[in-house]
């Protein structure tokens, strides 16, 4: 029997369904054609891990096209950038000149060791080994398996 890409990618996300994470299809998530960044998500987390600093709706978009304009020509620097980004983080100079920059991390670091024992919305996710006793992790973060997704015309920047 041949190993394929498809096999591959059937196994991944068998293994991190197992872990508790949800899969879906391209196809299950609306968006535009040509977005590959599912911004629904990006904008909600950045607006309650920053609601602190009052975020404004403008400098959240202003991250969501900043990551968005990554150049498809110069792929492996565009991903070097991105992983910049995701890993260290960056800064947003504010819409108010008077206040200060604002240090965006893209992840929240700062929860990703919390388990908790799972509660019916993670069981759901858990599925068929809902009955062993498991901890999972409580995270503000937002976690996706997504698999095909479909862009149409040219994409913006090689991220889900």
């Amino acid at each position: 029997m041949k190993f394929t890409e498809e096999k591959l990618e059937e196994a991944i996300i068998q293994l991190l369904g197992e872990q508790g994470f949800s899969h879906s299809t391209g196809a299950d998530i609306k968006q535009a054609g040509s977005d590959i960044l599912i911004k629904e998500d990006l904008r909600k987390f950045l607006f309650e891990q920053y609601s602190y600093a009052d975020i404004t709706a403008e400098e959240i978009e202003y991250v969501c096209r900043n990551l968005e304009s990554l150049s498809t020509g110069d792929l492996y620097e565009s991903n070097k950038s991105f992983c910049k980004w995701l890993s260290d983080g960056f800064l947003l100079k504010r819409e108010d000149y008077t206040q200060k920059d604002l240090y965006i991390q893209l992840i929240d670091y700062s929860d990703l060791t919390q388990l908790h024992q799972p509660n019916a919305e993670d069981l759901d996710l858990i599925g068929d080994k809902a009955n062993e006793p498991q901890k999972v992790y409580q995270t503000k973060n937002v976690y996706k398996i997504v698999s095909q997704p479909e862009i149409i015309g040219e994409g913006r920047a090689s991220i889900i």
